[in-house]
């Protein structure tokens, strides 16, 4: 009865030993899924921001190189006029037609200034909104990187 006792004893150690290995290796797998998971999560946020702020960039520098054009053709049209203006005052012998040409081109240089002023606030805009979503962008970056760092020391 003793012998038996005592191989009892060692096949229920054995048995012991063998189911805390067991327990070990199923724990191990579990920190080694959970670990893949979060890191397949934080990859796909990753590249979703990126992706996004991708997007966003090439927005503001498509709308940015529109209003850059309109500056232009603005600016062009403002030239044309400007000339024709010119060209009017100095073909005009009568002092009253000189001064109205000279009004109406000063005019027109009003304008211009306010479109150049709009242009440039728009613009400013654009750019202030690019600095925000990059500014967001480092802010989610850091967030994951610290559920990154979270999730490491967890383990």
């Amino acid at each position: 009865l003793e012998a038996e006792k005592e191989q009892m004893d060692e096949e229920k150690q054995k048995a012991e030993e063998e189911l805390e290995v067991e327990r070990e290796q199923i724990t191990k797998q579990i920190e080694d899924a959970a670990n893949e998971r979060v890191k397949n999560e934080v990859t796909v946020q990753k590249k979703r921001l990126e992706d996004e702020k991708s997007e966003m960039i090439k927005k503001i520098e498509a709308e940015k190189g529109q209003i850059d054009q309109e500056k232009r053709k603005a600016e062009e049209k403002w030239v044309v006029e400007r000339e024709q203006i010119t060209k009017q005052i100095e073909d005009a012998a009568n002092e009253r037609v000189k001064n109205e040409l000279a009004e109406q081109k000063k005019r027109l240089e009003d304008v211009k200034n306010e479109m150049m002023k709009k242009l440039e606030a728009e613009k400013e805009q654009m750019d202030e909104e690019k600095q925000k979503a990059e500014e967001e962008l480092e802010v989610e970056r850091e967030q994951i990187t610290k559920q990154i760092e979270d999730a490491a020391n967890e383990r």
